[in-house]
């Protein structure tokens, strides 16, 4: 019998895929090519590429929106501390809106919902720009809340809230969340 998981080595060790993924990285003069075995075994081997980028934090380029003075200061001050480049940043929390013509020079949007007035009004502006920015981290910063939050119910507003006094450890663990859930959005 023939069943469409037949083609698919499960029992393939996970070092050898790793040690010849290097292999195929190492050679610069030919293009880097991989049959697969299997659509299956491909995307999950794509997956896996994607997730150990992921984790390379120092590689994470960040727009900050909605920060300004003092607020501007201590985040860029975290994200240097957690090793992570702030790219860009805007005061005017408008300038959401635009992030979407730009999100390719970005890895990250952080955006500050207390620049927009009321947690109503950031709301409604996160779910306009929302649908534009499923393939980019989008998280916010909300003072207001008492911790952090990575849950899927917030999927559609964000892919995590960073909450009251934002540390260089929760600002890794949410920016590398967040590119988990990107990730695991595009498959």
């Amino acid at each position: 019998m023939n069943s469409p998981l037949s083609n698919v080595h499960f029992l393939f060790p996970f070092s050898t895929v790793c040690a010849q993924r290097k292999a195929r990285k190492s050679i610069p003069s030919e293009p880097q090519r991989f049959v697969a075995i299997s659509s299956l075994e491909d995307r999950l081997i794509s997956k896996v590429e994607q997730i150990e980028a992921s984790a390379s934090i120092s590689d994470y380029e960040v727009l900050l929106i909605g920060f300004k003075g003092h607020c501007l200061g201590k985040i860029r001050e975290i994200c240097a501390r957690a090793d992570v480049k702030v790219t860009a940043s805007f005061a005017n929390c408008s300038h959401l809106s635009k992030a979407a013509s730009l999100k390719h020079l970005f890895t990250h949007i952080i955006v500050n919902t207390e620049a927009f007035g009321s947690s109503d009004d950031a709301v409604t502006e996160i779910l306009n720009v929302r649908p534009n920015l499923v393939d980019i981290a989008l998280l916010i910063v909300a003072p207001s809340e008492p911790s952090d939050n990575y849950g899927s119910e917030r999927d559609s507003l964000c892919d995590g809230t960073f909450g009251a006094n934002l540390t260089t450890g929760r600002m890794k663990i949410g920016l590398v969340t967040a590119a988990r859930k990107v990730v695991d959005r595009a498959l």
